[in-house]
């Protein structure tokens, strides 16, 4: 394994605060291309959202002018040769690079090579899988047209990929939240999310009436004008690390607490002067087939999915549901298109988020 140079460090770790000073998923989607080129040299990198199943992709290059829309066009008609999509894994897999599955010749003998990175004149790419919606296949891709990316390449972006996960987490939400906290300032009793605000001083300017309670719950009494003294600690806490040059080794994790089979998550986001804290609610234990069929799902999908998120394979179920096992796997794939996934862990993920 590579080891990393004084100015690899430093770079490393000005990138660590650039992409979690990101305010929303839109912020972070044009950020990570050109900030990761200052990390690493490159021709050019891109993220990317990719629909195999729909054949359609969404890519933001630095520079921008890296690839026109009739290269892209190309890359989706021979996207299904790459040899990276097996390892994306949603964030969880180590960095990977074409030369790790197939030889040059291999390589240049697929019609991905001859109409999409032989008309760009890139020979060589390495890429890091993040978590993005269920369904799609989100990351980072970076580019060369001479030399293949080395070791230590690879090891800078492992060393990103708790600190890439957790902002783009962070960014998730607060994009899905700006919408209604621009409602929530207008008459915020009536959103059901778990978001609040705090000002410089600390002090609480809004609070959803949902995330007083999961507050209450999990970290008693709310004084005045204030947070629980738990919550304090952990904010003072992550400000601090993240203005430290010594701790990138310590991801920026939510704080979590946990109740009665079920969690809650809070992640800390800088708006401004402001802090959002968004909180998330879910299970640490597997809800019940009644509960599951909210998400639009038959009785007996809704069975099957109990299981699925419970870690059984296909003839597991069969034998404890007393079914066939092919009709479990009709089961599945009814699951996953009526939940818009891929993966039995993307649907385990949606069963255990019900709320």
């Amino acid at each position: 394994m590579g080891r990393l140079s004084a100015r690899e460090l430093r770079a490393l770790l000005d990138f660590v605060r650039e992409i979690y000073t990101a305010r929303d998923l839109d912020s972070l989607r044009h950020r990570l291309p050109k900030s990761i080129t200052a990390l690493i040299p490159t021709e050019f990198a891109t993220y990317f959202e990719v629909d195999r199943r729909r054949r359609r992709v969404a890519m933001i290059h630095d520079p921008s002018d890296a690839v026109g829309i009739s290269d892209e066009q190309a890359f989706v008609r021979s996207m299904h040769e790459s040899p990276l999509f097996r390892a994306y894994r949603r964030g969880k897999g180590s960095a990977v690079k074409i030369s790790d599955f197939l030889t040059r010749a291999e390589f240049e003998g697929l019609t991905l090579y001859n109409e999409f990175f032989r008309r760009v004149g890139l020979e060589h790419q390495i890429a890091k899988g993040l978590p993005g919606s269920p369904g799609l296949v989100t990351g980072i891709a970076l580019n060369r047209r001479r030399r293949d990316f080395g070791e230590s390449d690879r090891l800078l972006l492992n060393l990103l990929r708790p600190h890439l996960n957790e902002a783009y987490r962070s960014a998730a939400m607060i994009t899905a939240m700006r919408e209604e906290l621009n409602l929530l300032r207008q008459g915020f009793e009536t959103i059901d999310r778990g978001l609040i605000v705090v000002d410089s001083a600390g002090r609480v300017r809004l609070m959803t009436t949902t995330a007083r309670r999961w507050v209450q719950d999990y970290f008693g009494r709310i004084p005045n004008g204030g947070l629980p003294d738990a919550l304090r600690r952990w904010m003072a806490h992550y400000e601090a690390a993240l203005g430290s040059p010594g701790t990138l080794v310590t991801p920026r994790v939510p704080l979590i607490a946990e109740r009665e089979g079920r969690r809650l998550d809070v992640r800390m986001v800088f708006d401004g002067e402001q802090r959002l804290l968004l909180l998330d609610q879910r299970r640490t234990t597997t809800p019940s087939a009644q509960d599951l069929e909210r998400l639009g799902l038959s009785r007996r999908q809704a069975e099957v999915l109990v299981w699925i998120a419970e870690g059984k394979t296909n003839g597991e179920i069969a034998t404890i549901l007393d079914m066939s096992e092919r009709t479990v796997e009709k089961h599945v794939q009814h699951i996953f298109e009526r939940l818009g996934v891929e993966t039995r862990t993307a649907a385990a993920t949606r069963a255990l988020s019900i709320r």
